[in-house]
């Protein structure tokens, strides 16, 4: 067998240990990581009627300075689509009603109904932007025991503040994303699920979530949260109540509390409607397909 040119070799030796460190470090973390695929096997797809009183709200804010005898918007239908691997889910304005206008509201309010249970922490298509940061960290990684529970600490330090893009958890929790400086996440080894994450940032600020969990087909889902800071002025909520279709547990109900210094928000969203593994129209497909543009600013 032909040997290959020797600088080529080194090249090979000296980053094939640098991938390996970058999985190996974060491996206590890694196996915390669920997606709908391995909770939920055989739910390939989903849409679903999406009821919120949010849209509403936005149409009324909106067209506030019109004269009162002309007459509003109707609120359209609004639908949801998932499918398993895809990058983000779909939310669109549909009928009659679904004209430009309507179609920017939802788009300014579709990453508050786009709330994932198995993405809020640790998102599973996010693993190789979390290798990536990795390689910026220092990474720590202890045990201990609590009432017959093994937890394990995991801690990421980094030197420069990074921006972690959604890497180590989604939008739904709203905790801060860029300027990061330390990352600390507790696991229960043995449901291998993150039972709290602590978030500090280069300004000083800093933020606890606290994860609770109801049992799936061959896992837990994340079904409570709550985010509070040391000095207890941050304290929000999120709440999940899913609803059992055909043999799948999946979001019947999302409420949001926002309770932070010039933020206070309540967001009710409720999931109807469902039709589960049935095909989805080609344009949805090729949203799914595609990376989700940076949200627009809406509570």
């Amino acid at each position: 067998m032909k040997s290959l040119p020797l600088p080529l070799l080194i090249v090979m030796l000296l980053a094939a240990p640098a991938v390996a460190r970058a999985e190996d470090r974060l491996a206590a973390l890694e196996v915390a990581t669920h997606s709908a695929g391995t909770l939920q096997p055989g739910l390939k797809n989903y849409q679903a009627t999406v009821v919120t009183d949010r849209i509403a709200a936005m149409i009324q804010s909106s067209t506030a300075s019109m004269p009162a005898d002309l007459p509003r918007p109707e609120v359209p239908t609004v639908v949801k689509y998932w499918r398993l691997g895809a990058p983000r889910s779909v939310i669109v304005a549909t009928g009659a009603q679904a004209t430009p206008f309507m179609q920017q509201m939802v788009q300014r309010v579709s990453a508050n109904l786009a709330i994932e249970p198995d993405d809020l922490v640790l998102p599973p298509g996010k693993a190789g932007e979390r290798r990536r940061l990795a390689e910026q960290a220092s990474i720590k990684s202890t045990e201990t025991t609590v009432a017959d529970n093994v937890l394990r600490r995991v801690e990421l330090l980094f030197a420069t503040p990074a921006d972690l893009d959604d890497a180590f958890y989604g939008n739904g929790l709203r905790l801060p994303q860029s300027g990061i400086t330390k990352l600390q996440f507790d696991i229960d080894v043995k449901t291998r699920t993150v039972r709290e994450l602590v978030v500090l940032t280069a300004t000083g600020d800093q933020l606890l979530a606290e994860f609770r969990y109801r049992p799936a087909r061959d896992g837990l889902l994340a079904e409570r949260v709550r985010i509070t800071s040391p000095d207890g002025k941050v304290d929000d909520r999120l709440e999940v109540t899913f609803t059992e279709i055909a043999g799948y547990f999946l979001p019947g109900k999302i409420v949001r509390t926002l309770n932070r210094p010039g933020l206070q928000d309540h967001l009710e969203v409720l999931f109807t409607n469902y039709r589960l593994n049935q095909q989805l129209p080609d344009e949805i497909e090729a949203q799914l397909a595609t990376p989700a543009a940076p949200a627009m600013k809406a509570p």
